[in-house]
């Protein structure tokens, strides 16, 4: 099993254009699962001539196995070739990311499964960012079922 990245069955060595990050889940060596996300790039401040300037830089997301510190004990201890890397959504903004991670860690159980690493999720979401981006850039039928629920108008009490 190889251990590059994968998005919708290919390899993916370069990421395309206007993507803030993307959420993931890798697949351990003993089958257990575990969901993440990854930025593409971070802000990294140097001086120079005396002014601070803020440059953009690619993350390490070629060589990431996630935050989880046991995924990263086994990859140490095993070797990265038994994790497989699938890249499940691109994300085009930093709240998509946040809220498909969140979804995906809850709607699949992660946090009460021994099928799943994940141990804890924290998170902070503006639904400006997620309401009517989600059906628009990402299929899945329980955020359909959502921004239903969203768009509807507020019964008064």
């Amino acid at each position: 099993m190889s251990s590059d990245w994968t998005y919708r069955g290919q390899v993916i060595t370069e990421m395309p254009v206007g993507y803030e990050g993307f959420v993931y889940q890798i697949t351990l060596p003993d089958g257990r699962y575990y969901i993440g996300q990854k930025k593409l790039t971070f802000k990294k401040t140097k001086t120079v001539k005396g002014k601070k300037v803020r440059q953009l830089v690619e993350s390490d997301w070629r060589d990431y196995y996630g935050s989880s510190d046991e995924v990263k004990e086994l990859v140490s201890k095993l070797g990265p070739d038994g994790f497989k890397r699938e890249i499940l959504y691109l994300c085009q903004t930093k709240g998509l990311m946040n809220y498909i991670e969140a979804a995906l860690i809850f709607s699949t159980g992660s946090l009460l499964s021994d099928k799943f690493v994940n141990r804890w999720v924290s998170t902070r979401i503006n639904a400006g960012t997620v309401v009517g981006k989600l059906q628009e850039h990402y299929h899945m039928p329980q955020f359909e079922l959502i921004e239903k629920e969203l768009k509807k108008p507020k019964k008064k009490v």
